[in-house]
């Protein structure tokens, strides 16, 4: 911190006393102030740095290299917008946005320690920012990803399919699960395109302290058979929350079976499926589930399911769990699988508010002779 970084009325109030008498001879004043100023400096960087939001398409992005040059070793929470707010053909040249993709690369580099990382992007194939992407092999310290992939509006030249890959944040995310993957303890992808088998499979090998993964949207049809693989997650010993929203390759029966068999997470407590897989699904199960006298299985605190037919709901029923809610689901196949003994352990069961009063009765008889609290008001997951 330097005098001129100062507010104004203070800096005119120093500049003045070294003009006055009182001023001549007394350079231990300036020298003291000098020192207290840099002091005051060390101290409220850390606090005043430690957070930087970033945009691609900001004006301001000579200052913010200059400034991360300085104080990037204080940031400890990032926000980026890889976000460009044109729609013109020749928006390449009219963004200047190779000049950008330097900048924002360069920002990158300068600000290793991130812990908390959040990502606003735009899916535009027209979007290549291959500096910036490459520069996040220096965030080795990542601890929580959060992404949010926006579509750009469609001009007709580039239909949407939720199974594309996106070249950009399927590449900036492949260097983050090699820099960061051991680091990594919470994922949350809200995102327009998939995630692709070798970042999946990188996930899968690396993530070894991962605690919470949020998917919405981001499993797609493509990855389907890797979730039914027979094969351990690196964070088995640490996974504790994990959803799947809208996501077409979460097959049920390779949920039931990766989870019931503790071989994404011995110790899950908390489950959410809502809308995932295909009409066309095949009703298995991957590979068998292990007998309790030889995996000890895995009991869940709490699960919500959603928009599942009966088949998924038998497989999944077949995970024990204490708390249970279903939403936007048949509830007479709800009453059959109670009846038939699914979801063991079940204590509470939260339901929607919408069954009629005959079907409710058989609910409420069901979880009266397996003693289980009922509750008709249960909120859904998604909103379609």
């Amino acid at each position: 911190m330097h005098f001129w970084d100062l507010p104004e009325d203070i800096f005119l109030e120093i500049l003045a006393f070294i003009g006055s008498e009182r001023g001549q001879g007394r350079q231990d004043i300036l020298k003291s102030l000098r020192l207290t100023s840099k002091r005051f400096a060390n101290f409220v960087d850390p606090g005043l740095f430690s957070a930087v939001a970033i945009k691609l398409d900001g004006s301001d992005l000579t200052s913010r290299v200059a400034l991360a040059s300085r104080l990037g070793h204080f940031v400890k929470t990032l926000t980026l917008s890889l976000w460009v707010d044109s729609e013109k053909d020749e928006w390449r040249s009219v963004i200047g946005i190779d000049n950008r993709d330097t900048q924002v690369s360069q920002i990158i580099r300068l600000v290793p320690n991130v812990h908390d990382l959040t990502l606003h992007i735009l899916r535009d194939s027209r979007l290549r920012l291959p500096k910036v992407t490459l520069a996040f092999e220096e965030m080795k310290m990542i601890r929580s990803l959060q992404v949010m992939e926006t579509l750009r509006r469609s001009t007709g030249s580039e239909p949407f399919t939720q199974e594309n890959v996106s070249d950009l944040l399927d590449g900036i995310v492949a260097q983050i699960f090699q820099s960061s993957g051991k680091e990594l303890q919470h994922l949350s992808f809200d995102t327009k395109s998939c995630i692709s088998t070798p970042n999946l499979k990188l996930l899968r090998a690396e993530a070894s302290s991962l605690r919470a993964a949020i998917f919405r949207n981001y499993i797609g049809i493509t990855c389907r058979d890797i979730l039914c693989e027979d094969t351990p997650w690196a964070c088995r010993d640490s996974l504790q929350y994990l959803s799947f929203l809208d996501c077409r390759g979460a097959h049920s029966g390779a949920i039931a079976c990766g989870v019931a068999n503790g071989l994404w997470a011995r110790n899950l407590q908390w489950l959410e499926v809502s809308t995932c897989g295909k009409m066309d699904d095949v009703a298995r199960l991957p590979y068998p589930l292990a007998p309790s006298d030889v995996t000890p299985p895995v009991s869940l605190e709490r699960a919500h399911y959603e928009h599942e037919i009966y088949w998924e709901l038998d497989f999944l029923g077949k995970i024990p769990v204490k708390n249970l809610t279903l939403t936007k689901v048949e509830e007479q196949e709800v009453i059959t699988l109670l009846e038939a003994g699914a979801f063991p352990c079940l204590e509470k069961l939260e339901i929607d508010s919408t069954v009629d009063m005959q079907t409710s009765k058989g609910i409420s008889d069901a979880c009266e002779r397996r003693k289980v609290k009922l509750i008709l008001e249960a909120s859904p997951l998604l909103d379609y």
